[in-house]
């Protein structure tokens, strides 16, 4: 049975004019990270760094949230114009020297990931 490891034990708010931006701090143990280090959830997605799990620790934190109140932390790009049902073609290859370029239709409309990069 999957164990939710999302325990979060503080959370911030922060309001830059009429944006509001809710941070959550998870305790990184629970991540098999180090203690005294948190994992970061910022409007329900986490900032992770590189595609892989980061932790941040009290300072990086409040760089963090002073880099909200200035403006200077970027939002995730407009949703694509992607419908459910959408022909596409994608590289079924894992090697990307020899592609194998295949096509199919879109199952779901367009996601965004946990990295803000948005999926079909």
């Amino acid at each position: 049975m999957y164990e939710d490891k999302r325990k979060f034990i503080k959370s911030i708010c922060v309001r830059n004019d009429t944006k509001h931006t809710r941070i959550e701090l998870c305790p990184a143990e629970n991540y098999d990270g180090e203690k005294g280090l948190y994992r970061v959830r910022i409007n329900r997605k986490w900032r992770d760094i590189n595609g892989k799990v980061a932790f941040f620790n009290k300072e990086k934190i409040g760089e963090l949230v002073t880099a909200m109140l200035s403006g200077s932390v970027q939002e995730p790009p407009p949703i694509p114009d992607i419908p459910n049902g959408s022909r596409v073609s994608f590289n079924a290859s894992s090697n990307m020297n020899k592609p194998n370029w295949q096509g199919g239709f879109t199952g779901t409309p367009p996601i965004l990931d946990y990295n803000g990069v948005w999926k079909v």
